[in-house]
């Protein structure tokens, strides 16, 4: 390679370089001093120097102050003709705290710092206010609002307050987010992945991450407030209100679990901000890069109002058909008409709810707007399986008939999440699967990718006949068969793959078992075990050397059946074996209760340690505990190691 040549390798990579810091979605403290100053007055003071100033139709907003009108500057707004006491949205005013000079000065301040942040648009408005004018200024480079895009987002307004974020959706308008929120409905109705939320439904915490669909909020107001009456509750006096038009507020969610999943994983999941920012890591319609979005069907509302108490539903079909999805949906649609719903969960390598290498029961009692390791709950009963059930279709098998035995199930609506094994053996283990759970109802799923789905339909003769591979006493079989096709066939974007998920859902167990920021300095207390109280073996039963499973994570179990087959009744990180004095430490969030009925301590399956808990020392000084020997400072910095790749 010549010297040219390698400078423009240099060159590219450069380039590159300064092409990915502008993307990442910063503010500086500077900008945001200039956007989100707050002003404070006496509302029932007549003495308030704040001048009244009309603004065009397509104003949206430049600053958000959190003013309050006093009762004098209204009624010279209406002498003026500029706000309309009568009218039925909210009028086209907004209040100046400064003089024309310092307004002027303020708007060059504004620009200039941001034209050298990288979260300026090129397809945003600056809107520079003045006493008698309002002036348009396109820019090449302007404040960072999402770009709408195709049907959705074009009648959506963004409001940036010292809160949060204001969203106002015109009736049955749609946008969808990126990013994490705690979300309240200020107005109207908002359906989020088919739960209806309105002002009484209280705050709820929106995921939407990199790597799975993106969520949206549809507007589904029926019924309209008088605008006048809001208005003075809103506070807000540069956003417009329409007819049956919702309202939200999008406020910052600190959420430890994502955070410490985000500081083992080399995979961007969320926008980067500063960590005094107040505003929620969010953004609306994003668009560089491609994205898979959720999209849902008149369908699925008609299959899930069918659902009744006595309904036990099966989801089937293949990979990333969008099986996940619908239960999502369907729970959280459930959930307005009952106060808690079954989940019979299947999928060992995408548990929804527990960590990964089970089959379970769960009772869901509040609506999910997340990704699995953004909901992990307790299972009323699971079962250790593993995740490729291809290795041993009749243990997986007797695992499910184990785990249907509980005699003392409520009668309740039940969903069951079934995987996506669709060829080779995976219609005949479905079929046998079907045998022991007895359906009411089936959803068959189906894709546009004949690779994807199953050869057959799902009907009662086919699966009696494809279940005799496995099941020798057959069962009658009655069930309604629902047939859809896949929404998710037009997703180009990245999406994680299972073994990436499995880790995040590790992750944020192992997060809330240690209440801390690093398994080597955690304040959860350790559990000293007697190696003659418990056997240490792997999901087959054979015994495993008690150092071999040091710094390894293991499910606490006891065995219920003799092939054999442990109900796993927890987890735990295994911090130190000492064979001499034949004891070793386990760092569990279990109670005594629990831990008094362990009988065995299993490792394997799938659910392991992701190894970026060993690779992120924190604070640690000295050797990294059974990693490396030596002093850290000798080693330099110890780059993060995780299986999530980083190319993509």
């Amino acid at each position: 390679m010549d010297k040219r040549q390698s400078n423009n390798q240099v060159g590219r990579k450069r380039k590159s370089k300064s092409c990915r810091k502008e993307k990442k979605w910063k503010c500086s403290n500077a900008t945001k001093s200039h956007l989100f100053k707050e002003a404070t007055f006496d509302s029932s003071s007549d003495e308030n120097n704040v001048s009244c100033v009309k603004l065009s139709d397509s104003f949206k907003f430049t600053m958000s102050l959190d003013l309050k009108p006093s009762k004098s500057e209204i009624d010279e707004a209406i002498e003026n003709e500029l706000f309309n006491a009568e009218a039925p949205t909210l009028s086209e005013y907004s209040f100046k705290t400064v003089s024309d000079e310092e307004e002027d000065e303020l708007h060059n301040s504004v620009v200039d710092e941001f034209k050298d942040e990288s979260v300026l648009d090129e397809s945003s408005v600056i809107v520079s206010v003045d006493s008698n004018r309002v002036e348009k200024n396109e820019k090449k480079h302007k404040v960072s609002q999402p770009r709408l895009e195709n049907e959705f987002g074009k009648n959506v307004q963004y409001c940036y307050t010292s809160d949060g974020i204001v969203v106002v959706l015109d009736k049955n308008e749609i946008v969808y987010i990126h990013g994490l929120c705690l979300l309240s409905v200020l107005h109207g109705q908002v359906e989020i992945l088919g739960h209806i939320m309105d002002k009484n439904s209280g705050e709820a915490k929106i995921y939407s991450p990199r790597g799975s669909a993106l969520l949206f909020l549809k507007n589904v107001t029926e019924s309209d407030v008088p605008a006048p009456n809001y208005l003075l509750n809103l506070k807000i006096s540069t956003i417009k209100l329409t007819q049956h038009c919702a309202v939200v507020l999008c406020k910052q969610l600190n959420d430890s679990n994502i955070s410490f999943i985000e500081k083992h994983i080399s995979q961007q999941i969320l926008q980067r901000c500063d960590e005094n920012d107040h505003l929620p890591r969010i953004t609306f319609h994003p668009q560089e890069g491609s994205w898979n979005l959720i999209k849902t069907d008149k369908s699925w509302e008609k299959i899930v109002d069918t659902i009744t108490p006595h309904t036990k539903m099966m989801i089937c079909g293949g990979k990333g058909v969008g099986k996940t999805t619908f239960l999502r949906y369907a729970l959280n649609r459930l959930l307005m008409k009952f106060k808690k719903i079954r989940v019979i969960d299947l999928d060992p390598g995408q548990a929804e709810f527990t960590v990964p290498g089970c089959v379970s029961v769960i009772e869901i009692t509040e609506p999910v707007f997340g990704v699995n390791y953004t909901h992990l709950q307790k299972a009323q009963r699971s079962i250790l399986s593993n995740i490729n059930i291809a290795y041993e279709p009749d243990k997986y098998i007797a695992s499910i008939k184990e785990l249907l035995l509980e005699k003392h199930f409520e009668e309740i609506p039940t969903l069951v999440n079934y995987m996506g094994y669709t060829h080779g053996m995976g219609l005949n283990i479905l079929s046998a699967v079907i045998i022991h759970v007895q359906p009411t109802d089936i959803l068959q799923i189906s894709s546009r990718d004949s690779k994807k789905n199953y050869k057959s339909v799902l009907e009662t003769d086919i699966v009696a006949e494809k279940a005799q591979l496995f099941v020798s006493n057959l069962k009658n079989l009655h069930y309604n068969l629902h047939q859809i096709e896949s929404k998710c066939d037009e997703n180009d974007g990245w999406t994680a793959e299972p073994r990436q998920l499995r880790e995040m859902t590790i992750l944020a167990y192992i997060r809330e078992m240690i209440n801390s920021d690093s398994v080597f300095k955690t304040n959860a207390p350790l559990c000293r075990i007697s190696l003659n109280d418990v056997s240490i073996t792997d999901l087959n039963g054979n015994e495993i050397p008690p150092a071999a499973v040091n710094a390894c994570f293991v499910a606490l179990c006891k065995q219920v059946a003799e092939m054999p087959i442990f109900e796993c009744l927890g987890w735990g990180i295994i911090r130190g074996v000492d064979v001499i004095n034949n004891f070793l430490v386990l760092l569990t969030s279990e109670k005594l209760q629990i831990l008094d009925k362990v009988s065995h301590l299993v490792m394997g399956g799938g659910a392991a340690l992701p190894p970026s808990i060993h690779m992120t020392p924190d604070e640690v000084t000295g050797p990294i505990p059974y990693v490396i020997e030596g002093v850290l400072m000798s080693f330099g910095q110890i780059p993060k190691r995780s299986r999530i790749s980083a190319k993509k």
